[in-house]
């Protein structure tokens, strides 16, 4: 569906339930890459357990969204430890428009460098608005 949908500006899309799994949120995300005039984007995916793949394939997508200028990442409870953390995070803070951004990554068994190196990639942004939540990692 959202491979027909054309000049969208913004989406709010929410995908969180137990076992949806990596490739019911590939297929999402597959579909969401169509939408590369995006100024606001809300991405909520949680209880999903979609690993390193699932990070892999959010910067994938996020890399043909130039213009995003807010950022909702909710990727709760999806157990992507810290390199996943690393992947999201380091490819967020590349997308130079972005002036709001809200990161939800709880309970992901991040340990110890996914952490830090989130801390370390968002210290260069501009935001005008920043909330990034890690508990419970």
């Amino acid at each position: 569906m959202l491979e027909k949908v054309k000049n969208l500006k913004e989406l709010d899309i929410g995908v969180a339930s137990k076992n949806f799994g990596y490739l019911g949120f590939k297929s999402v995300i597959d579909g969401m890459k169509t939408q590369t005039g995006l100024r606001k984007l809300s991405l909520r995916c949680g209880v999903n357990r979609v690993g390193i793949n699932g990070a892999n394939i959010v910067k994938e997508m996020l890399a043909g969204m130039p213009h995003l200028e807010f950022l909702n990442i909710g990727f709760v409870e999806n157990y992507i430890g810290d390199e996943g953390i690393t992947i999201l995070t380091e490819s967020v803070s590349k997308m130079s428009n972005i002036k709001s951004l809200i990161l939800n990554l709880g309970f992901n068994d991040a340990k110890s460098y996914g952490l830090i190196n989130t801390f370390k990639a968002l210290s260069n942004g501009a935001y005008d608005y920043l909330f990034v939540s890690l508990s419970h990692n």
